[in-house]
């Protein structure tokens, strides 16, 4: 059954159904004032726009209302291929008309995961603290400079290298005592030794300068 609606007239520009009067049948002698909108069929639609040239309403969708400014997309709601699609913003963005799960580096940035040990965030990026230099002793990241920082004191470099030199030793030795040659080792045992040797003078220098 088809019904007579008379809505608010500025309401309905609004998308805003506000029925003043409804008939069965409209009266002869009914005459709407100027602020109605006549509108007939069995129910008013849920969704409408103002159809200025007719002079009355018309059903839109929900889309339509978002995109004429009458309502609003709720949270975790966006319209892709002109369909409302759900997603998770926490978890989720928006790029190119597509969802996407959302990288390692947004969820930290975003505060929904913390970042590991071996990472920080700098200019808003987040990244990895690179791996310690090998022959550092008292390594210490500094993440202003974004680099190692060797806070061990010569003589503590020096006894280092002392203990470095005695283990790769006794594990050629181990090796050679069972018929066998490592070449690496051999290699890192005269690499420390250099730079045993490079601190050692660097300290006798010091030394001699200090006299």
């Amino acid at each position: 059954m088809n019904y007579v609606f008379y809505l608010d007239k500025s309401l309905a520009k609004k998308g805003i159904t506000c029925a003043l009067e409804k008939f069965i049948k409209e009266p002869e002698n009914f005459i709407p004032k100027e602020n109605l909108i006549k509108y007939v069929g069995n129910d008013i639609p849920h969704y409408i726009k103002y159809d200025e040239d007719k002079n009355t309403i018309v059903e839109s969708s929900f889309i339509e209302h978002v995109n004429l400014g009458f309502r609003e997309l709720g949270e975790g709601q966006v319209i892709i291929n002109n369909q409302v699609e759900f997603y998770n913003p926490n978890f989720e963005y928006i790029e190119n008309n597509e969802i996407k799960p959302k990288t390692r580096e947004m969820l930290v940035l975003d505060g929904i995961e913390k970042p590991f040990d071996n990472e920080y965030i700098r200019d808003g990026k987040l990244k990895i603290i690179p791996k310690k230099p090998k022959d550092m002793v008292k390594g210490e990241f500094d993440f202003i400079q974004e680099q190692w920082i060797e806070k061990a004191t010569i003589d503590e470099k020096l006894e280092n290298l002392k203990k470095q030199i005695v283990i790769v030793n006794s594990e050629i030795l181990r090796i050679k005592s069972a018929g066998f040659i490592d070449e690496k080792l051999e290699q890192e045992l005269e690499r420390l030794k250099e730079l045993h040797a490079q601190l050692s003078h660097e300290i006798a220098t010091k030394i001699n300068e200090a006299f």
